[in-house]
């Protein structure tokens, strides 16, 4: 269930969500409201000591689109409200909120601003988690921004995209104001047009991780990218982007492991039939792990392979079904550890009417570790009903 509820607000919206994302909306409101039951025979994922408990779920969601003329602006929420039978440590209520502003300022020149802010909770028996069990699940706020700058458009010989991003993290209980960090950075991609569906690549970023409380060690560090590649549009079934190259983690302690090595990251979406989308995705890169001073050396960071499958099928306009699932191999620099994760699910949903859908969702979440204790299964069941108004 832990490593299902972080998805909760797409599964739970999951009407909502194909509704924005696969429809051109016109501007105006567009609220929604799932309700869901879930059992879960592993709430605390755990190894051995499997423990089973029931969980009511209500996710509401508001899309506001505007248009300006050629400019665009959509605003998004996202709630996620948990509360289980027996154990009321794993409670949680999370909320989201995301602006994009879209500026086509001229023929050749287009700005994206996009900016957010979560109150969320981490998730037990996730890559990077904590290792012990705290009392309650640790909880945290995160604010974002980011602005982006396109010159250039697909009919011309090239493209160029310059962008910045920042993202502060805080951690609101159980002690974790060491994990409190900033991660701020830029990307440069330049896009050579073969044609009108085919363009090269090369991109390159750079990003600083800065925690704001110092700890007895220092976790700052300097990330680079440095990729090439490929974007295109082969048929009006195939599109996709491939971008390899390599990618650096350089820790500001002396001590502490760095990485060097290869990177990627792939986007295909196929459309065999109009019925039928089907998205391979893959990727690799680093990120943050927790400080714990009970333990005497210490992870800086992880390396995390993934590779995800996912697909759509409409058997009918009212019976729709969703399939995925992802491999995640984890490898934490500094310690002899890694971890594999594998996550499935299956969910059928059935719209009743243009403003009600029922579903049911099967999930299974497993993760095989090299450290004793951590291995766990997990399975979910869920039932929902989703309102949608999309008037």
């Amino acid at each position: 269930m832990r490593s299902l509820l972080p998805l909760l607000a797409v599964i739970l919206c999951f009407s909502y969500s194909n509704a924005t994302a696969e429809e051109e909306l016109d501007p105006g409101f567009y609220p929604a409201l799932s309700v869901g039951y879930a059992n879960t025979d592993n709430v605390f994922m755990s190894d051995g000591n499997e423990t089973s408990d029931d969980a009511l779920v209500i996710a509401p969601s508001l899309l506001y689109k505007a248009l300006f003329g050629k400019h665009s602006l959509d605003f998004t929420y996202i709630g996620e409200f948990t509360s289980f039978d027996t154990y009321s440590t794993e409670d949680y209520n999370d909320n989201r909120l995301d602006a994009e502003l879209l500026l086509d300022l001229t023929r050749r020149l287009d700005v994206t601003l996009d900016a957010g802010y979560m109150w969320s909770h981490e998730n037990r028996g996730v890559a990077g988690s904590r290792g012990g069990t705290p009392r309650e699940l640790d909880t945290w706020e995160q604010g974002s921004a980011e602005a982006k700058v396109t010159y250039g458009r697909r009919t011309s010989t090239a493209q160029i995209e310059v962008s910045g991003s920042f993202l502060d993290r805080k951690y609101t209980n159980n002690g974790q104001d060491e994990r409190d960090r900033e991660r701020a950075g830029g990307t440069i991609t330049l896009y050579y047009n073969l044609s009108s569906k085919t363009s090269l690549l090369l991109e390159g970023t750079y990003v600083t991780v800065d925690y704001v409380n110092d700890a007895s060690i220092n976790l700052d560090s300097t990330e680079t990218f440095s990729l090439a590649g490929v974007r295109w549009e082969a048929t009006a079934k195939t599109t996709g982007e491939i971008k390899v190259g390599y990618h650096t983690k350089d820790m500001d302690e002396e001590y502490l492991e760095d990485f060097e090595g290869g990177s990627y990251f792939v986007s295909v979406l196929w459309e065999p039939k109009p019925y039928s989308h089907i998205t391979l995705e893959a990727s690799r890169r680093t990120d943050e792990v927790p400080y714990d001073e009970s333990v005497a050396v210490n992870p800086s960071y992880y390396v995390r392979d993934t590779v995800s499958l996912y697909w759509k099928h409409s058997f009918t306009d009212q019976f729709i079904s969703y399939a995925d699932a992802a491999i995640h191999k984890v490898d934490y620099g500094g310690i002899d550890q890694t971890e594999d994760y594998f996550n499935t699910s299956l969910e059928l949903e059935y719209r009743l009417r243009e403003w009600l859908r029922l579903g049911a969702k099967y999930q299974y979440n497993s993760r095989d570790s090299t450290a004793a204790g951590l291995d766990y299964v997990a399975n979910t069941f869920l039932l929902k009903v989703t309102l949608v108004n999309k008037d």
